[in-house]
């Protein structure tokens, strides 16, 4: 098992909350890349109403 953020609905950061999730994999003759980050700073803007 894997920690993912995990957002159900839209607003501030209150919204989500660590969720466990399996582990994705890569289908066949795919590759999984690991993102430690990822967004924009507007998306923050936009999630909060700003």
């Amino acid at each position: 098992m894997s920690k993912a953020y995990v957002c159900t609905r839209r607003g501030g950061p209150e919204r989500g909350a660590p969720t466990d999730v399996d582990r994705p994999g890569a289908g066949p003759g795919g590759v999984l890349v690991a993102v430690r980050a990822a967004g924009t700073p507007g998306e923050a803007v936009v999630e909060v109403g700003g």
